[in-house]
């Protein structure tokens, strides 16, 4: 794997070379600065964005990439573990198949991200915004939501167990088949959400707000409702009620 820094980065991209597939750049600074600057270079080229970047594969572990703008860039496969992602832009990125565990994306903007199959066992994404995402098959063990909006996003086979929800807000959305085993969604606010064959098992949902919501086939074994009002959701065929 070809190891190269920000400034050859930069260089390579004035070029005309689009395709970093397989680089690594682990501890990289790449922040607002050398992502600023691609942007400009890409822009002069009559594009509006730095969409369209091949990154897959790409090592970027431990990679300072705050405030980036990364729009659309494609990042399958890349190992993003443990970098700070602070308040990037990562709007119609392709993250399937990516490593971002222990990465740091608090006030991260996800929107119209994929994220199918992607790593993200014990990230930071707290206050992170999402809008018609796709959490296809995403590991979120132990992740750290808190005060983050999941709205009209879809979610399957999502592993949330021992997640922080605490105040997310999630909905309209469709859930199917994710598993919510010990995680915690206290003072959550979940509007007109749809959730099939999920497991709730020692989830805690205290104080939780909702709205419009149905649980079809859903397992509340141990489940912590504190506060919740039976007309506020319908639990359909759920069990441990």
């Amino acid at each position: 794997m070809e190891r190269i820094d920000a400034e050859e980065l930069l260089r390579r991209y004035a070029a005309g070379e689009r395709d970093f597939a397989g680089f690594n750049l682990s501890g990289i600074l790449l922040g607002r600065r050398y992502a600023d600057e691609l942007i400009k270079r890409y822009q002069t080229e009559e594009n509006t964005r730095i969409g369209g970047v091949n990154l897959r594969g790409i090592n970027l572990s431990g990679a300072n990439l705050e405030g980036a703008n990364l729009e659309a860039v494609d990042f399958m496969g890349a190992n993003l573990s443990s970098a700070n992602l602070t308040g990037a832009i990562l709007q119609v990125a392709r993250l399937n198949e990516a490593n971002l565990s222990g990465a740091n994306l608090r006030e991260v903007i996800l929107s119209s991200a994929r994220l199918h199959q992607t790593n993200l066992t014990g990230a930071i994404l707290e206050r992170a915004i999402s809008y018609d995402a796709e959490f296809i098959g995403t590991i979120l063990k132990r992740a750290k939501l808190r005060g983050a909006s999941l709205e009209t996003s879809r979610f399957i086979d999502v592993d949330f167990t021992s997640a922080d929800l605490r105040e997310v807000y999630m909905g309209p959305a469709t859930i199917e088949q994710c598993n919510f085993t010990k995680a915690n969604w206290n003072r959550g606010n979940i509007y007109q959400c749809h959730f099939f064959d999920c497991n709730f098992t020692n989830i805690s949902f205290s104080k939780a707000k909702m709205d419009g919501i149905r649980f079809v086939r859903c397992n509340f074994t141990n489940a912590k409702l504190t506060g919740i009002h039976p007309f506020e959701a319908g639990f359909e065929e759920s069990v441990g009620l």
